[in-house]
């Protein structure tokens, strides 16, 4: 228990400001750090009254939680830009030149042929129609893109395109679980010189 003082202002009986005066009170006076806090690392605080206590532990509990939620969620992020880095790495041999139009022509239709292999392996797979619906698009517009880079990237860029997309896509916990050959589906697409990227 602190003794602690505060100034007061003080009118008179017409109501006319007179003069200040300092009032000493007991009172808990609460003062520390804690971590992690509201907006940094570690956060001072200052405050009185048993009353608060609860809003600070509570406050402080909040932010905890937030951190060992998101925490995860940022390894995961990082592991995953790892493994992307590792597969880019593998067609650092690609030659940068461009596909040519017949080049092209093949490629989408492979393309077009591993979005046939996925859809077939995923209606097996999913029996939500709501769920596989939202699956095939997301899946059909990253085949879209990939046939769209086709004509503006050199086939270094595409295949490191290629790579990342299908990683990305593969990796979501509810891709993965039902997609265990995808490496054989996309063994078709890859150059010569590259045997596996997954």
């Amino acid at each position: 228990m602190s003794i602690l003082s505060r100034s007061e202002k003080q009118t008179s009986s017409f109501g006319i400001l007179s003069n200040q005066k300092e009032i000493e009170y007991q009172q808990y006076e609460f003062s520390g750090r804690l971590s992690p806090g509201t907006v940094s690392e570690t956060e001072h605080f200052k405050f009185e009254g048993e009353a608060k206590v609860l809003t600070y532990l509570n406050n402080w509990l909040n932010n905890l939680w937030n951190e060992l939620t998101f925490a995860p969620e940022l390894r995961k992020l990082k592991d995953l830009d790892e493994e992307i880095q590792k597969i880019n790495e593998k067609f650092d041999n690609v030659p940068e030149d461009y596909f040519s139009k017949d080049e092209i022509t093949k490629l989408n239709e492979k393309l077009e042929n591993l979005e046939n292999q996925f859809i077939d392996k995923l209606e097996s797979e999913i029996k939500d129609k709501e769920a596989l619906k939202d699956v095939l698009e997301e899946l059909h517009k990253e085949i879209e893109k990939l046939k769209g880079q086709s004509k503006v990237l050199n086939k270094r860029n595409w295949f490191k395109s290629f790579g990342g997309k299908i990683f990305t896509w593969v990796s979501k916990e509810e891709n993965r679980k039902f997609l265990k050959d995808t490496g054989e589906f996309i063994k078709p697409l890859l150059p010569d010189s590259i045997d596996k990227i997954l």
